[in-house]
C-alpha cells in the first residue's frame, strides 16, 4: 500500500514538472521549430525549402484555433486560392500541362483536385458539395510543389 502510494506521488511530481517551464528553447531542443506566414487574415501558409534555400512546397489553410474556440469546419475560399496560386508560382512559370492536370480524385465527400505541370503541382484537398446537380470541391488545405526541388528534412 505504502509503495503504491509514494509511486502514484512520484508519478504526479513528475508529469507536474515535465509541463511546467516549458520555455521556446525547451520545445525548439526536441521539436523542430515551423514558421508559418499570414498570407491573407486568418489564411496561414507554411513552406518547406530546398538544400539551396529556394522553396519547394507551400501549403496554405486556414486557421482553425482562436484564442476562444476551434472552428474545423473552416474552409479556404476559391477566390482566394486562386489568387494565392497566382502570386506563388504565376501561370507563366509552372511549363506545360502535366497529364494528370485537372483530375479529381473523390472518396465519398472528401476529394483531391489536382493540377499537374512540368514545373508545380497543385493539390486541392477538400470536400465535395452538390448544389444544383454540379458538384464543387470547398478546399480545407491547398499545397503548391515545386516538381524539380527536393525538400530538405
Amino acid at each position: 500500500m505504502k509503495s503504491t502510494v509514494l509511486i502514484a506521488v512520484g508519478s504526479l511530481l513528475l508529469s507536474v514538472t515535465s509541463t511546467l517551464g516549458q520555455t521556446s528553447a525547451d520545445l525548439n531542443k526536441n521539436y523542430p521549430p515551423m514558421t508559418a506566414y499570414e498570407v491573407r487574415p486568418g489564411i496561414l501558409m507554411t513552406a518547406e525549402f530546398a538544400a539551396d534555400g529556394q522553396v519547394c512546397k507551400m501549403t496554405l489553410e486556414p486557421r482553425r484555433t482562436s484564442k476562444d474556440s476551434i472552428n474545423l469546419g473552416v474552409l479556404v475560399d476559391d477566390d482566394l486560392v486562386n489568387a494565392f496560386v497566382d502570386e506563388v508560382a504565376p501561370v507563366a512559370s509552372r511549363g506545360k500541362p502535366g497529364r494528370f492536370d485537372g483530375m479529381t480524385l473523390m472518396m465519398g465527400q472528401p476529394a483531391i483536385t489536382l493540377k499537374d505541370y512540368e514545373f508545380v503541382t497543385i493539390r486541392r484537398y477538400g470536400t465535395t458539395r452538390n448544389i444544383d446537380g454540379k458538384q464543387f470541391l470547398e478546399p480545407w488545405v491547398v499545397t503548391v510543389t515545386w516538381n524539380k526541388r527536393t525538400c530538405t528534412p
